[in-house]
Order: structure tokens, then sequence, then C-alpha cells
């Protein structure tokens, strides 16, 4: 039986709590576990664990204020298993219906299984498996072999699909959330909040976008192109791509907290009674500007990301068979 052992971070001195926690996180043994406990909210060390390991472990909300905050942390195996939930939308694009109608979180949260999933809901698997295994929905996506495109092409993909979708419809959206925020904010003062979240992502979209154009994407082509051809390529300036990666998965996860945050405020988007056309409008650029992240960030998150490191790994590996051998 698996025994977790306690942390508790209150009382770590502010400047080694950090610290000490990636450092008790290194030394659990893969599948082990251990709780946090502290005197205020934990999120930051989730963002802290994120940015220093990826998405090898898990995370479950134990108690949540407002005199202490518990939660289960483990270390898990691999972050990219093939039951994961980002997996199963890999496979098979119609699932991600079903995880949205559930609120089970595939992009950012697609290093989950579906039983940690579930028991992070409190939703019953049989029940989410039964629904997995019905008559899915056609999707609006494409079905497509992304898994084994040629990485510069799915580059090129993800700069011409998604964040072209970002750059046309952003604007629109920030106008309509100031002009709506303006008329009915007063009334539903939900809308001043959403307005600023909405701002928010925006920053954090613009600034990830920017360095996955001029620095992230470019290295992944030119790491393809020199598994394919043979020729040697330099190491970015970190050593390895884990930690641009890791920082990355980061930044795409604050930016979902964000819309996760504005779903939750206009309840699921649903548009109150008796308000204008434009409100109505406001709500449903949200849900789709929200719909297309989801498969923006699944297949960075999911499926580049993890080739990637593969891609990197398999370079060296070869590099290394190549080295001359100097004898003294």
């Amino acid at each position: 039986m698996d025994i977790p052992k306690i942390l508790d971070i209150t009382a770590v001195e502010e400047s080694l709590k950090g610290a000490v926690l990636l450092e008790k996180f290194g030394a659990l043994p893969l599948g082990g576990h251990m709780v946090l406990n502290h005197d205020r909210e934990l999120k930051p060390f989730y963002f802290q664990l994120l940015e220093y390991t990826g998405r090898s472990f898990s995370w479950k909300q134990l108690e949540n204020g407002p005199e202490i905050w518990r939660v289960k942390v483990g270390k898990r195996s691999s972050a990219h298993c093939d039951d994961s939930i980002g997996q199963m939308v890999t496979n098979d694009s119609r699932k991600a219906a079903v995880f949205k109608e559930l609120g089970i979180d595939f992009s950012c949260g697609g290093a989950s299984t579906l039983t940690e999933a579930c028991e992070v809901l409190q939703l019953d698997v049989d029940m989410v498996l039964l629904k997995l295994k019905g008559d899915l929905p056609a999707t609006s996506y494409p079905a497509m072999d992304f898994p084994h495109w040629d990485t510069g092409f799915f580059c090129k993909y993800l700069i011409n699909l998604h964040h072209g979708y970002v750059r046309a419809n952003l604007p629109f959206l920030l106008e309509m959330c100031e002009k709506i925020s303006q008329a009915y904010g007063a009334k539903y003062t939900e809308l001043r909040e959403v307005q600023t979240l909405v701002k928010q992502a925006a920053e954090g979209l613009a600034a990830n976008m920017k360095q996955e154009e001029e620095f992230l994407f470019p290295y992944l082509t030119d790491l393809a192109y020199a598994l394919k051809s043979g020729t040697r390529l330099a190491a970015p300036e970190q050593g390895s791509l884990r930690p641009v990666i890791y920082a990355m998965e980061a930044a795409h996860e604050r930016i979902y907290d964000t819309f996760s945050r504005i779903r939750q405020l206009t309840n699921g988007y649903q548009v109150p009674d008796y308000v204008t056309h434009g409100f109505r409008i406001l709500y449903k650029i949200l849900q789709e500007f929200e719909n297309d992240l989801q498969m923006h960030l699944h297949l960075e998150n999911n499926i580049l990301f993890p080739a990637a490191i593969r891609n990197e790994n398999e370079l060296l590996f070869r590099q290394l068979q190549v080295e001359p051998t100097f004898k003294s």
C-alpha cells in the first residue's frame, strides 16, 4: 500500500520552499507519492514542478483552504504513456468531444491517464469508457496522421492554422470584450473579470507564439533535417530541449487556466436571458476561441513536443556513435 510522505511547506523557510519541493519530488521513486501541506494556495508550486520536471507528475487536490491546502503529488513512470488522455485524442480526435463534455482536459492535462482524470473529477471510469466506445460525434478537426508528419511541416501547419487563427480573431475578441463589458458590466459584473482574463491570455499567447516562431520551431525544423541528412547540429544554449519545452508547457497551462476561469465565470458560455445580439456573439467567440486553443495546445503538448525530444535523443545517440576515439 502506498503511504505518501508528508511535506509541510508551511514550515519551510520562504526562500527555500521551491528548492525543498524539487528535492523531495526528485527523491520519490517512480509511482511514488507525497502530500504537500501549506497555509495558502499551492498552485505556484504546481507550475514550478511543471517548469523543472515537465509533465512527469500527477497533482490531486485534497483540501482547498481556507486554513489549509493539501495536494497529493505523484511521480509518473512516463509523461507520455499509451493510455494517456492526450494519446487517446491523438488516436481518435472524435474523443475530444467526450472529454470536453465531461470537463476532462486533454490538451494541458494530456499526460494523465483516464483513471487519474476520473479520480480528480470524481467521475465513474466505466461510464466514461462507455461514452468513448459509443457513437462518437463527427469532429470539425481533420483526421490527420500528425504523429508521422515531418516536424518542419508540422511547425508550419501550427503557425498557419492555429497561430493564424489567434492573430485573426484575437483583436476582434478583445474589442467585443471591451464593448460588452462597458455596456453590461454594471449588471453582469463577471464581464469585467472576463475582459481582464482575455487580455491576460492575449499577452501570454503573443509571447508564446513569438518564442515558438523565432526560436523553438526553427530549431525543431533544423533538428528534423539533421536527422534526415545525417548532419551535425549544435545543441541549444540550455544544452537540451527539455528545459525549453517544460517552460512552454507551463506557459500553455497558464493560458489554458485563464480560459478555464473564463468558462467558469460565464457558466460554460451560457448567455443570460434578454441580452443583445452582441452579448451572444461575444460568448460564441469565446467558446470557439477556447475550442481552437484546446486543439492547438494538444497538438503541441501531446504530439510535437514528445516527438521533438525523441528526435533530440536520437540525434545525440547518432552523434555519440560516430565520435572518434583517441588513445593517449
